[in-house]
């Protein structure tokens, strides 16, 4: 992701911000100084020229990331979330020789839950946060 890509970022991010473990709102020159201080690497997804959402990584450690998607409201439920997330980690397996694959999700987002347990992650264990319980899921790196 690229500074021009951040009115985008901002805007899917404040779109989607109910699902995430931070939900607040921010404005875009608070996505501005965020970007500037990120030192974890996020990656614009487009499709046929297309900007539909961006990956999240972050703890990257020992052939391992955790990883996140967030899509553009115009382009949820269009069955792109699978090929994406596979050609994601296909990239982050060729090229940072990433192997392990983590992620959260709160147990109030089922359709992400669905989408995770339907791409081959597993439970590894939850917690609370806040009002709901966040599920920490895994998948080791397979070409399928």
């Amino acid at each position: 992701m690229e500074k021009e890509d951040i009115p985008f970022f901002n805007e899917v991010r404040n779109e989607c911000n109910e699902w995430l473990h931070n939900p607040s709102f921010y404005t875009l020159e608070e996505s501005l100084s965020w970007f500037d201080q990120n030192k974890n690497p996020f990656f614009v997804c487009e499709v046929d020229g297309k900007k539909i959402g961006y990956f999240r990584t972050s703890n990257w450690e020992n052939f391992s990331c955790y990883i996140g998607m967030d899509i553009h409201k115009n382009f949820r439920g269009k069955k792109l979330a699978v090929p994406a997330y596979k050609a994601f980690m296909d990239m982050l397996n060729r090229i940072y020789n990433i192997y392990l694959f983590k992620l959260e999700v709160l147990a109030k987002n089922t359709r992400a839950y669905s989408l995770y347990v339907k791409l081959g992650f597993k439970e590894v264990s939850r917690y609370e946060h806040g009002e709901d319980i966040s599920i920490i899921m895994e998948k080791v790196y397979d070409e399928n």
